[in-house]
């Protein structure tokens, strides 16, 4: 059976792409962060899913995921975990900035480079979620805007 690594399994896009995947015959392994109610939902519901609860705003958490995982084998990556904190240029906080690069697009690329060997022997895909902010700009979440950027560029 193939396997692929969802970060975000527990709500929106996440959930969605969970759920297509074991449709269509995957064994997903899936993250979450603080929606544990919602992914454990989803694992009763989905058999083929496997969650596991990680920060990926903490480095140290990342690193110690992917340790976790070290002997798994994959046919896919979907970076989709993210988060957007609203803040006009005037009252952003460097703290927020730092926050919202590190899941957005330091933890897809720990994560993309830290599994590059345990694609399967066939090689395997990684999907980032970017978003349309990443194209455009905006004015009241400057480090999500950046992030997708980055995180669009880093894909190409």
């Amino acid at each position: 059976m193939k396997s692929v690594l969802v970060t975000g399994v527990s709500k929106g896009i996440g959930q969605s792409v969970a759920r297509k995947l074991v449709s269509d015959g995957y064994f997903v392994h899936g993250t979450y962060n603080t929606s544990k109610i919602e992914a454990e939902s989803l694992k009763s519901e989905l058999k083929n899913l496997e969650i596991y609860q990680v920060d990926f705003s903490d480095r140290k958490q990342t690193l110690k995921f992917l340790d976790s995982i070290k002997d798994l084998k994959f046919d896919g990556l979907v970076n989709n975990a993210g988060i957007i904190i609203f803040e006009k240029f005037d009252e952003l906080k460097i703290e927020n900035w730092d926050k919202v690069m590190e899941v957005n697009l330091h933890a897809p690329f720990i994560l993309s480079h830290g599994l590059r060997n345990q694609f399967s022997s066939q090689g395997g895909v990684v999907v980032n979620i970017a978003s349309t902010d990443g194209l455009t700009g905006s004015f009241a979440s400057l480090s999500y805007s950046a992030s997708k950027a980055a995180l669009i560029n880093l894909t190409k």
